[in-house]
């Protein structure tokens, strides 16, 4: 028999990963998440805290590699315990004294420059002033740059500017050690030199050095070598820099400085060489330019395989400033929003709020292998790709209509199928998390059948979408996998007590509960079932033997007495085949969803909201009226209030493709593009 329309729904909603619990505890062990906003579209990712300092620099993936030092410490201590001297800072004297843009004096409020662009702003005042600086900052399009930008405004006199960065080239991640590349600096970075004559500042690290490249690189620094004895290395990660206006004076140094220390060590002439090796770190004065009543710098970097390849990157961009760059950085993430077609009922804010989950998720999607990371954050470290979180994403891009990109999503899950076996890797498993180039990055030992079953859920839904045709060719180019991956999620279970066996939790690296288990199981084998009758094979008699079993057990364990759903339950909704649905209980469990949104932010939100709309799924007059709700889900879920609550400010909230992915379903949903 084929499902209901409830039976997915249920197990959907009831299987779903608990998230801020998740991400709370992950920052227990590697320390709180530092990340307000995120720019990106794929490629490099560029972040900064709530404060502007850059503290995410993720190339060539959103994935991976890390090329910042930036570690925060706990909550507890001022500025989550970040060292001075990490990440990217702008400085500027005023009336004698340095002072960074990270100085808690400073006045803060952040946001995006436009709500259909990734242009991350950062306005600042200093107390009891007239003085005001501007921060933007963003990744240029296409091309591997950011931009970087200043804008002081309520000085009479020049002032003395300053860019400190504190790159740690990267060229490795490592399989199941996820946090490889940030917590392991000390055995990244390799040197750093200016080029005078090229007005750059380069930081780089071959791809495997070597002792001999390390022996060369200490040589070079002592000796004051020239800088085209620093550009013959070999190919690896290469970061560099210009300023405009050209940079005044350049310091590259080792070691640990605050960036103030590190401005004191800058020569006291301009256009000499500076070089160092180890782990190194670069400061620069910039000599801004005066537009109207302001003093403007910027600072744009690209990045590459080799000093050539970053030097032409850098040429290419060298003769547009840093209003135009964002402008170009503007109008493309426009036409991006403008090719999306979005319900016309859709308010403005609402609209607009839509448009940041859908900047959000580009962000965290990686343009060559269609997978998508949870967020580019290093902490906790988020940039991995869960299937079990992705098949969220899928199911909001089918909704959306971006039919392309949930299929390339879909297919670097099903390559990664495993078809042989191994020692903790059971055939037909799936890696817990991956890197987004296919890397397993959860220790093998982590069994996820969650994941299997939400892949085999997506898988389904997916080919809903697809026209008649299409659909059946697709379905038949996957039956080999489903094959795999229903043929474990039957066979995983105790033959005692038929519960799943053994699993992890793939982010609190603990036993998930049997229930939540056996609503995947039965959500898998469901859509296994069903994706067979669709194309007319005949499922498995050990898929329909576990499937009846599943099914039995979730009635003893879940239901009540009188076979129906416990009224003060999580979610009191069921498999329609195993109980009668009571509508005024789901309805029930609708309005305390939207009641609680008010206490709710981020992800808590986002799902609340996306769980009201799937459980009225289908049901038009019911979801006309999470309309008037819309506007407020996608508020708290993307956004906190700041400040004084009575302004209304609101920033933004730590990117998060999962519950943006989770606005997008809800809004799709209620408005009618789920057909």
């Amino acid at each position: 028999m084929r499902p209901g329309p409830l039976t997915l729904l249920a197990a959907l909603c009831l299987s779903a990963p608990t998230g801020a619990d998740e991400i709370s505890r992950l920052e227990e062990i590697y320390g709180p998440g530092d990340l307000a906003m995120v720019s990106g579209l794929g490629r490099l990712t560029v972040g900064v805290n709530g404060r502007g300092r850059i503290s995410l620099c993720k190339w060539p993936t959103p994935g991976y590699n890390d090329q910042l030092t930036y570690r925060t410490r706990t909550r507890d201590a001022p500025a989550l315990g970040v060292e001075p001297g990490h990440g990217i800072l702008w400085g500027i004297r005023l009336d004698g004294e340095l002072v960074w843009m990270n100085d808690p004096r400073w006045e803060v409020y952040q946001h995006y420059d436009a709500p259909s662009n990734s242009i991350m702003v950062t306005e600042a005042r200093w107390p009891n002033s007239s003085i005001a600086v501007t921060q933007r900052v963003s990744v240029l399009p296409l091309r591997d740059v950011l931009v970087t930008e200043l804008a002081v405004s309520g000085l009479a006199l020049l002032p003395q500017i300053y860019w400190y960065a504190n790159f740690t080239p990267c060229t490795r991640h490592i399989p199941e050690i996820p946090v490889a590349d940030s917590l392991l600096d000390a055995l990244n970075d390799f040197a750093a030199f200016s080029d005078p004559d090229e007005g750059l500042v380069v930081h780089f690290r071959p791809e495997k050095p070597s002792k001999e490249d390390w022996e060369r690189a200490k040589r070079l620094t002592q000796d004051a070598a020239t800088p085209g004895q620093w550009r013959t290395f070999k190919d690896g990660t290469w970061i560099g820099y210009r300023g405009s206006q050209g940079l005044r004076k350049v310091h590259c140094g080792s070691g640990v400085v605050t960036p103030s220390q590190a401005v004191g060590l800058l020569p006291d002439t301009t256009g000499r060489p500076s070089s160092a090796s180890g782990q190194t770190y670069s400061v620069v004065e910039i000599v801004p330019k005066r537009e109207s009543d302001r003093y403007i710098a910027s600072v744009v970097v690209g990045f590459g395989k080799n000093y050539q390849q970053l030097k032409d990157l850098l040429d290419d961009v060298a003769e547009t400033d840093a209003g135009e760059s964002f402008h170009e950085i503007a109008q493309f993430h426009r036409r991006i929003i403008d090719s999306t077609v979005y319900p016309d009922a859709l308010g403005q804010r609402a609209l607009e709020y839509s448009w940041r989950a859908q900047l959000t998720l580009l962000a965290a999607r990686d343009v060559n292998t269609g997978s998508f990371v949870r967020s580019p954050a290093i902490q906790p470290p988020l940039a991995r790709d869960w299937p079990k979180h992705g098949a969220w994403i899928v199911h909001a891009m089918d909704l959306a209509g971006d039919l392309d990109i949930a299929e390339m999503q879909l297919k670097f899950y099903l390559n990664n199928i495993r078809t042989e076996y191994a020692r903790g890797k059971p055939i037909g498993s799936l890696p817990a998390s991956t890197y987004t180039d296919g890397m397993e990055a959860s220790p093998h030992f982590i069994v996820d059948d969650e994941a299997v079953a939400w892949l085999l859920w997506a898988l389904k839904e997916h080919s809903a979408f697809l026209p008649d045709a299409r659909r059946d060719e697709f379905l038949e180019s996957i039956w080999e996998q489903v094959v795999l991956c229903a043929d474990f999620l039957a066979a995983w279970k105790d033959s005692r007590r038929g519960a799943p066996l053994w699993a992890d939790d793939p982010i609190t690296f603990r036993d998930p509960t049997t229930r939540e288990r056996l609503f995947a199981a039965k959500l898998g084998l469901d859509s296994a079932i069903s994706i067979a009758d669709e194309i007319g094979r005949a499922p498995a008699k050990l898929w329909t033997d576990r499937q009846r079993q599943v099914d039995n057990l979730v009635r003893g364990i879940v239901l009540d007495q009188t076979n129906q759903w416990p009224v003060g339950g999580s979610l009191p909704m069921f498999l329609d085949q195993l109980a009668e649905m009571d509508e005024q209980v789901l309805d029930q469990a609708v309005t305390r969803r939207l009641q609680a949104l008010d206490d709710l932010s981020g992800y808590d939100a986002a799902w609340s909201f996306a769980q009201a709309a799937m459980l009225w799924r289908g049901q038009k007059d019911k979801l006309e009226d999470l309309k008037p709700s819309a506007e407020r889900a996608l508020e708290n879920s993307l956004t906190a209030l700041t400040g004084d609550e009575a302004m209304g400010l609101r920033e933004p909230l730590f990117p998060d493709a999962l519950a943006a992915a989770l606005c997008i379903v809800a809004i799709r949903t209620i408005y009618g593009f789920d057909d």
